[in-house]
Parts: C-alpha cells; structure tokens; sequence
C-alpha cells in the first residue's frame, strides 16, 4: 500500500524532471509546475509519482481541449508569461556553475514573435486511443505511450496542418487499414509527417508504412483534394517504407508520389530547400531572430567552421562575414540540400565537406579564427570538445537545442570562458528552448 504525502514543487528542469520538498525531504518526480503543492507517493528511494496537484499559483485554463492527456506540450493549461518565468529560474539555477566559474553574463530570455501556431513540422503517430479503439492520428499520450491523443485546436500547429492530420486519418479510417503495433510488431500505417512552408504557404506530407499493404491508387487524388479545404496547397507527396522495430521514422525507401521534391523556405534573406528528411529549425520566424543574434556576435573573419552544418542554413547565413566558410555534415540529404541550396543562393565561399565533425575536428590541416556548432541534442562528443578546446580559435558560439546537454559540455572547456548564455523560447508551450553560448579564449 502506498504512503501518500503532500509537498510543494521546487524546482521543474528541462529534462522534465521535478523536485518536490515535503517535510524537509527532497523527492524527484514528473509533471507539475514550481511552486503547487502536491500530493504524491513515493515509489522507491527519493522517486515520486504526482497523483494530484492540491493547490496551484497559476491561472488555469483549458486552450485546446486536450491538454490533460496530449505530450506535445507542457504549459498548455498557463499563460505565456508564468511560462517564461519558469524558464528563466531555470536557466538561471541551471547555468549557475558555469556563471561562477567564468563570470558568464546570463541574458534575459528572448521571447519570439511567433509564440504560438508556429510548427513547420509534426512527427504524428498512427494507433488508438485505447486498446481497441478506432484509428487515430496524434501524438503519445502523457505517460501513456501506447495510447495516441488527437487535438483538434492545437496551440502549436498551424489550422491547415490540423485539417491535413484529420483528413488523412479519416480516410485510413474509411479504408480499415490497420496501424503497427509495436508488442506484435504488425500492421501497415506508422506515421505521417507534415511539414510547412511559411515563405509560400505549402505543405509536404511524408506517410510512413510498413511493407505489409500498398497505398491505395486513390491516395494522391484524395490528398489533393483537401485543398479545397485549406487556405495553403498541399504541393509535395511522399511514401517512406520501415520495416524496422524502432518507433522513430526511419528511411528504408523513400518515393516521391506527387510533386516537388522539397518546399522553400527563407530565412535572413536566403531561400532553402526543405525535404522530407531535412533538419530545419521547427519555429522559422523565431529561427531568423536566433540566427541573426549569432551573426551579431561575430567579428567579420577569414574562416569559420560550421559544424553539425545540417543543411549549412548558419554557415550560408554567416557567410558575407567570412572569407570561407567550412561547412561539416555527415548527412548525405541535408549535404545535398545544402549544396544545391548554396548555388541557388549564388554564395561562393561556403564549402560542404562530407564528415564526421569528430574526424574533421581532430584530423584537419585547416584553420579557423572562429567556430560555430549546432549539435543534436546528445550535445558533442568529449573527443570534440577536447579537440575545439585546443583548437586556439579566438571564439566559438555555441547554438543548443538541450540546455541539459549544453550546460555539461560547458563546463568541459578549460580554455575558453563562457562570456554569455541567451536562451530563445522557439518552442513556446514545451518544456525546450533554443541557447546560444559565447565562448572566448582566455589566452587572446
């Protein structure tokens, strides 16, 4: 039987994690928001399970109707200035041993012109809402993974990448086609991608199935039809088989059904190629705000290297301050979108190299007078952060989407200082934001 307690929620951390105080004891949980008091149990040693929250400092309100179940945000239910306001604490407590140690300036959080119905991107997934249920086409549930939970009035997405989602599924629904079920390892519809184009008003649906059925002929004709229904046009079709175990979106086989191979897209005055596998900044008006703060951080260089380069969107952006530009990718799409993009945007001194930044890191001849990385999530490899360490480059600025990653990768350097941190809310609702760290060499 368990033990019920009460507590109040201190701290809420990016990686989701809560610490709740109850009667001078510290328990780690998930969900709730700094400052409620809570009921909860503990399930083993300092771990806790939240079962209700007793008494909440925020006014609540329901936007979408699905805030209660949906994982695709986590402050849903509060207004965007006590969602800042978390943020910020956070940044502050979370950055506090790298700001001590160099005397780091920690900048005031930016908050993007475009708060909300800002995806150009949503990975949705195939299945029911409970077992045995009808088809649904959604996002996991809270802690129930299993389970998929469609929204209606997403505060995230645009209204036409909502009508797409729905039309999509009713028309599986119509055809009985089943969805893959991860236990049994059966089943035919896995995931559907959409993807937008602010620049033009365009979207780009990839569907991805399994090798047990074939997509209707029907298919095409009927997406095409909703265009009717929206106020954008569905321009591109795409089909992507996986076979594999592995609940991510895996390329096996990619055919283009229907029209372009890739949306446009612009940002900071360039236009690029955005296909269904390219890695693109999710909030673009936001994207150009974080890339323009990047370039003002800059001194006008020789060289730069432009690492975990994906599409080489920075590096172009960067490129009338430079000399040459190094772009290093090991992706071969996003290597072929950026360069087919760097000739569309007639840029002459940004090179693509085909690489692993590890390898290139440690083995180049090449010399840079400043650095900028933008890595996944996972952050860099130790044996990068050593080789940039004694790099001897006057500046690296470091673009993160994971502060948790960011933070440990920071304190790694021993001979740079970290001058400033500045976060950008680019993805409003959710419990992530967008850093950019600059560090300067202590012996320049």
């Amino acid at each position: 039987m368990n033990d019920y307690l009460t507590g109040i929620i201190k701290t809420l951390e990016f990686n989701k994690k809560t610490t709740i105080i109850s009667d001078g004891k510290k328990y780690i949980s998930k969900g709730g928001l700094p400052k409620e008091e809570v009921a909860f149990y503990r399930k083993r040693k300092n771990n806790a399970v939240i079962t209700e929250v007793l008494n909440s400092p925020y006014e609540k309100t329901s936007v979408c109707g699905a805030e209660k179940r949906c994982g695709g945000c986590y402050f849903a239910e509060i207004g965007y200035d006590d969602e800042a306001k978390i943020k910020s604490d956070e940044i502050n407590r979370m950055f506090a041993e790298v700001a001590e140690r160099d005397g780091t300036e920690i900048l005031p959080l930016h908050t993007p012109k475009t708060a909300r119905k800002y995806r150009n991107k949503m990975e949705y997934t195939f299945g029911n809402e409970v077992k045995g249920g009808d088809l649904r086409l959604g996002l996991h549930e809270k802690n129930m993974f299993h389970n998929i939970v469609e929204c209606e009035n997403c505060i995230l997405v645009p209204d036409d990448m909502t009508t797409i989602r729905r039309e999509i599924r009713k028309y599986f629904e119509e055809k009985n086609f089943s969805f893959f079920y991860k236990n049994t390892k059966t089943g035919f519809l896995r995931h559907c991608v959409i993807r937008h184009s602010v620049a033009d008003d365009e979207y780009l649906i990839n569907i991805i199935t399994t090798s047990a059925q074939t997509l209707p002929e029907d298919f095409v004709r009927k997406m095409l039809a909703v265009n009717e229904k929206i106020n954008g046009k569905i321009v591109s079709i795409y089909h992507t088989l996986n076979d594999s175990v592995s609940d991510a979106v895996i390329n096996e086989k990619l055919t283009l059904l229907y029209g372009r191979e890739s949306l446009n897209e612009e940002l900071n005055g360039l236009k690029f190629n955005v296909g269904p596998f390219s890695f693109f900044q999710t909030n673009t008006e936001a994207a150009e705000e974080l890339y323009s703060y990047v370039k003002e951080n800059m001194d006008e260089v020789d060289t730069l290297w432009d690492l975990y380069a994906g599409s080489a969107v920075i590096g172009q952006i960067l490129s009338d301050s430079a000399k040459k530009v190094i772009s290093v990718e090991i992706n071969p799409e996003n290597i072929k979108d950026a360069r087919d993009t760097i000739l569309r945007n007639g840029i002459k001194n940004v090179k693509v190299i085909e690489r692993d930044c590890k390898q290139f890191v440690k083995e180049t001849d090449e010399k840079a007078d400043l650095i900028v990385i933008d890595p996944p999530r996972a952050g860099i490899h130790k044996d990068v952060v050593k080789a940039l360490d004694l790099s001897g480059v006057k500046k690296i600025i470091y673009v993160s989407c994971n502060p948790v990653t960011l933070k440990n990768d920071l304190l790694a350097f021993e001979n740079y200082r970290v001058k400033s941190i500045k976060c950008f809310n680019n993805f409003a609702g959710t419990l992530n934001i967008e850093t950019v760290a600059v560090l300067e060499n202590k012996s320049i």
